[in-house]
């Protein structure tokens, strides 16, 4: 970060250094967190270990994102899949994520910016609709199929737990 970078790949060992971790609430800094890969590749045992809600819950710039999509199968529904799952997120935290993104993106400032707008108001669009129809999104409700969730969550038609 002294030389310049803005994303931190990984951070999975952010929160052994708590001196920096706090001084990286609220930015400018994204941290890239790739929960699916840091189990595969037994950073942690079991997700309720990661570190994950921590620095989103502190403050810290946090965005989930796909490690290597040939090598573990899976995308970034998945990501969020297992974080809404293992970490029990608000509506506020998913958009949260979503947002940070946008903002943390490699693209020039006014581009984000319009990005940024165009996201909130297509969510704002997807929130109306939704509440209108009186839908309600069941987990049960994941059509694609992917190896790691499908495995390992009753999600996928025609798959069950392994």
């Amino acid at each position: 970060m002294l030389l310049g970078a803005t994303r931190v790949g990984q951070a999975f060992n952010l929160i052994s250094d708590e001196p920096l971790l706090q001084s990286l609430r609220f930015g400018p800094f994204l941290m890239e967190i790739n929960l699916i890969s840091n189990l595969k590749l037994e950073y942690v045992e079991r997700f309720a270990d990661h570190p994950f809600p921590e620095y989103l819950r502190l403050g810290v710039p946090v965005a989930l994102s796909t490690d290597d999509r040939g090598m573990w199968d899976t995308n970034i529904s998945d990501e969020f899949f297992v974080a809404v799952h293992h970490f029990n997120l608000s509506w506020f935290e998913v958009v949260q994520l979503s947002e940070a993104s946008l903002a943390h993106s490699f693209l020039p400032a006014e581009e984000k910016e319009e990005l940024l707008n165009a996201f909130r108001e297509r969510l704002e669009q997807f929130m109306r609709r939704t509440l209108a129809a009186g839908i309600v999104l069941e987990p049960t409700s994941y059509k694609k199929r992917r190896a790691f969730v499908c495995s390992r969550y009753s999600v996928c038609e025609g798959k069950t737990n392994n």
